[in-house]
């Protein structure tokens, strides 16, 4: 990762890097002696003849043919590559996901730091992605690797974004350079997508980076908008596909069942529950019972008050502010394909690992 490897950063950022990686090794690695649970590990990974029979040429064919709702042969694929390794013992399996949790942290520590130069920050922030209550899940649970996986691709596809960006602004690279750099970065977006296509909104997310920090509106918006088509259509063929494997196995919940109202409904509540959580993170469960339009209208227009007050003060202090802004619209962004709006599966009202 010659892109990244000129020395950016001071010495006590990078051990309080260091540190934070220790730390979060030593609180998760009590996982490496968890058994499988009862809910979907059975399923995908324990009782799988194709994850016990290891990885081979037929299943690598199974990984990417699957009639299963969920796109993810790439985690099918590491499942598959360790069985052969080491066997099914579930140890492992919860370890490799800890490594990947790791990895997080280490790639958004620099993600941020290229992008912003602030050391502190960058540790701040991959701190809430390392320690946070609500990550939990998605890290201590075998089934939840696509959380994880998909992150890992997803944080690789914005770190080769900035380090694109900053080849052309500083002039440091060949055209050659730099559009390898973005060429890695659509490959690793589409890693992430065949992991779990949570990341489809990440377009939006490199144009909020765009706005801030990369400070790039004076290039125009067609000129973003058109570097990034790539981007734009393989999120479309994921949500298209997504919807496709979903509807053919009945997973799709059809609006006679799940009205607009109450989709809407769990929209705003969903965002409200999460923001809550992220600053209050007690009382957290695996299940999250959906909320079905049993919701008072005295809560619903609170919440939706506080959202809209919030959005209104971030649109307010962009001036000199554009963090708050770019922050919110992210959060908002990249919860919205689990808010509610398209509705598979299990009526549920939110997950911990879905952040």
């Amino acid at each position: 990762m010659a892109l990244v490897a000129s020395p950016l950063f001071t010495v006590q950022p990078r051990l309080g890097l260091l540190l934070l990686l220790l730390v979060t090794a030593w609180l998760y690695a009590p996982v490496g002696g968890f058994d499988y649970i009862n809910w979907d590990d059975g399923r995908y990974v324990a009782d799988n003849p194709w994850i016990e029979g290891g990885l081979s040429w037929r299943g690598i064919v199974y990984a990417f043919s699957s009639t299963d709702p969920f796109l993810m042969p790439l985690v099918r694929l590491s499942y598959m590559a360790e069985s052969s390794l080491l066997g099914m013992d579930a140890g492992h399996f919860h370890l490799v996901n800890v490594l990947f949790h790791l990895a997080n942290t280490w790639l958004l520590y620099q993600v941020i730091f290229l992008a912003t130069r602030r050391g502190w920050l960058a540790v701040l922030m991959a701190a809430v992605l390392a320690l946070h209550p609500q990550h939990v899940e998605a890290v201590a649970w075998i089934t939840e690797r696509k959380e994880v996986m998909s992150g890992f691709f997803g944080l690789l596809s914005l770190w080769w974004y900035v380090g694109y960006v900053q080849l052309q602004q500083e002039g440091q690279g060949s055209s050659h350079r730099v559009n390898n750099a973005r060429a890695w970065s659509v490959l690793a977006f589409c890693a992430s997508l065949l992991c779990k296509p949570m990341w489809v909104t990440l377009p939006f997310v490199l144009l909020l980076l765009d706005f801030w920090p990369l400070n790039r509106l004076n290039v125009g918006w067609k000129k973003l908008l058109w570097e990034k088509q790539l981007y734009f259509l393989l999120s479309s063929v994921f949500i298209m596909l997504t919807l496709v494997t979903f509807s053919l196995d009945g997973a799709i919940t059809n609006t006679a069942s799940m009205p607009w109202e109450y989709r809407l409904n769990k929209m705003v509540l969903s965002y409200g529950e999460y923001l809550w959580k992220g600053v209050w993170p007690f009382n957290l469960a695996l299940y999250y019972p959906h909320p079905m339009g049993n919701v008072s209208s005295l809560t619903f227009w609170s919440v939706l008050g506080m959202l809209l007050a919030i959005s209104v003060l971030c649109w307010y202090k962009r001036p000199t502010m554009p963090h708050l802004l770019m922050g919110w619209l992210w959060f908002l962004g990249m919860l919205f394909p689990v808010s509610g709006v398209v509705e598979g599966g299990m009526p549920i009202g939110l997950a911990d690992r879905w952040t």
